[in-house]
């Protein structure tokens, strides 16, 4: 663990000393060719918009929502932002996939009074330096002018990581894992939008929903980064 914490930890400084060293442009954050302003060079932004879900794909998964949008597939270049987010800690990846989501929202539809996300294990969050679902949701918020607030919380217990399991064990796994978390805003009769990196099973997001029901929620919303259009077995 002290390794990952290392590992962020470099690559933040890195990046740090490239903005210092190199004032009047920049690299971009997966080739690292030069981008001038801009956090993805061309080729790169070409590759992220292939990524690009058609509106038919964003539609199944959960049936506890009242509406689901994903930006991108979970691929190639999203599936590198993704991961440069949640495992490199980079910040400025949460930018370009939360403010790409926001136009994947406002396609949709899905007009809400309050954003939130799924929350990480605090454990897991001193490990990796980021709450990488925060730094998305605060992203979106930003760019549709919305309040964001943490709404959830997870188990003391609840350390497993999603990805390694299966999608019996990710329902299983998910059964219980929220509850409100503490000086929650109230969400009576709100329309709130929940936020995630990646929708696989969709077991995670539809718990968190019908926890934000209990809470007093009149409308649910699901908005993630990359939808995976393989589902693991």
């Amino acid at each position: 663990m002290a390794e990952t914490r290392r590992r962020s930890w470099h690559r933040r400084l890195g990046h740090w000393f490239k903005e210092l060293l190199w004032p009047m442009g920049r690299s971009c954050m997966l080739c690292n060719r030069a981008t001038r302003s801009q956090s993805l060079c061309p080729a790169c932004m070409e590759r992220l918009a292939a990524c690009e879900l058609p509106r038919a794909y964003q539609l199944p998964g959960i049936t506890e929502a009242d509406g689901l949008c994903a930006a991108f597939a979970y691929e190639e270049a999203a599936k590198r932002l993704v991961w440069e987010l949640k495992f490199g800690a980079l910040e400025e990846a949460g930018v370009v996939l939360g403010w790409r989501l926001a136009a994947a929202v406002r396609q949709r539809g899905m007009d809400a009074d309050l954003v939130t996300w799924v929350p990480m294990p605090e454990k897991r969050r001193r490990e990796r330096g980021i709450d990488h679902a925060r730094c998305l949701a605060e992203q979106l918020a930003k760019a549709l002018a919305l309040p964001c607030a943490g709404l959830l919380a997870r188990g003391a217990e609840d350390t497993a990581l999603q990805h390694t399991l299966s999608r019996k064990e990710r329902l299983r796994h998910a059964r219980d894992a929220f509850c409100p978390a503490m000086n929650a805003p109230s969400t009576e009769g709100l329309r709130v939008l929940l936020v995630d990196d990646v929708l696989t099973t969709g077991a995670t997001a539809a718990a968190c929903v019908r926890e934000l029901r209990a809470m007093g929620a009149e409308q649910v919303f699901v908005a993630v980064a990359c939808r995976a259009l393989r589902e693991e077995s």
